[in-house]
């Protein structure tokens, strides 16, 4: 990319995060938390959740995967807590 590129991203980056603040609460900040990007493919939380773990999103099809082994490890468990909390 070239450095036109990288100011452009970046500006589009600092319209975003001024666009965007109103959402967030203030006493996030106050808590010392700062919000962040993750990519929007559908993979929000499961991004997020490789960033805040590895710093990164490589990992992210690793935590999914691990949440769908997981699910159907307990299969039996998930599908009774949910018939009684509906039921």
């Amino acid at each position: 990319m070239s450095s036109i590129d990288h100011i452009f991203y970046l500006f589009i980056i600092i319209i975003i995060i001024y666009r965007f603040s109103s959402y967030i609460p203030s006493s996030v900040f106050e808590l010392g938390l700062e919000p962040f990007y993750s990519s929007g493919d559908g993979n929000c939380f499961y991004n997020s959740l490789s960033i805040l773990m590895s710093g990164d999103e490589d990992d992210s099809e690793i935590y999914r995967l691990g949440t769908a082994m997981y699910g159907l490890g307990h299969y039996d468990h998930i599908v009774e807590a949910v018939r009684k909390s509906f039921l």
